[in-house]
């Protein structure tokens, strides 16, 4: 992705966190998944890695956003 080609690939990447919400920010209502990964890239950057699935109304699970901190 744009944001990642920065990075290049990752070296190590661990799940850290994942959960349910009803709801985001600015996002719409619906049912979403947030995985989180402890990732650290080639260049030795650590950063947080969060997956953000939605659920769509055919019960099919979708990337909704990619985001890193």
């Amino acid at each position: 992705t744009t944001y990642r080609k920065p990075l290049e690939a990752a070296k190590k990447r661990t799940e850290i966190n994942i959960f349910y919400a009803p709801e985001l920010p600015n996002s719409p209502k619906g049912d979403y998944v947030i995985i989180q990964y402890g990732s650290v890239f080639l260049n030795n950057q650590a950063l947080i890695e969060s997956v953000i699935l939605m659920k769509e109304e055919d019960g099919s699970w979708k990337v909704s956003a990619y985001q890193l901190k």
